[in-house]
This record gives structure tokens, C-alpha cells and sequence, in this order.
């Protein structure tokens, strides 16, 4: 499985957009992304489980809401299942949000 991100900052929000595809030959279910982020921001909007047909792809979004400018990194991992019902997990790497240079929309 593949996942990259793309990150908008707004001026109380910030939008993660999830780009997901999958390499393999069968379908990938419950797919889901679980972001851990630091004390001064929280997450509002989490998107739902969903599944992925062989070698499909979907975009999906997250939003974040920040009380403080300050820099921080945003964790996650990526949870599915595959055709035989075993679970998985990608961990994706640190997302780094810059709010103090970031010029806001």
C-alpha cells in the first residue's frame, strides 16, 4: 500500500489530504488512517473505513484544528485488512507542521 500527504494550512484548520493506492493483487478492507497528534491540536474530522479493490486508489481527508502557533509533527498509521482477514498496519512517517512561517490563508 501506498500513502502520501498533502498538507493546507487555514487559519484555525488544517487539511490533510490522504492519497491511497493499492500494489496488490487483492482487495485491501477497513482501511483506515489514525493520526496521533500533540496536546495543541485536534483532530475533528476523521475519515470513514473504507476498501480498496485491487490495485485501486482513493483520497481521503483529515482535519485538524491547532489552539497555538507553534511547530509540530503529526503521526499516523495506516490499519487494513487483507483478503484472508489478517489485520495490518503501515506507520507513516512524521508529518511536520510549520505554523509559525506558514502563511495563512
Amino acid at each position: 500500500m501506498l500513502v502520501e500527504a498533502v498538507v493546507e494550512i487555514f487559519t484555525f484548520d488544517i487539511v490533510v489530504e490522504f492519497f491511497v493506492k493499492n500494489r496488490t493483487k487483492s482487495e485491501l478492507m477497513n482501511v483506515t488512517i489514525d493520526l496521533f497528534a500533540p496536546n495543541n491540536l485536534d483532530i475533528i474530522e476523521k475519515a470513514a473505513p473504507f476498501s480498496l479493490a485491487a490495485h485501486g486508489e482513493k483520497m481521503i481527508r483529515s482535519c485538524i484544528k491547532f489552539s497555538s502557533t507553534c511547530n509540530s509533527y503529526i503521526f499516523g498509521q495506516a490499519n487494513y485488512t487483507n483478503n484472508k482477514g489478517a489485520p495490518n498496519s503501515i506507520n507513516l512517517s512524521g508529518i511536520f507542521i510549520d505554523l509559525l512561517v506558514t502563511k495563512f490563508n
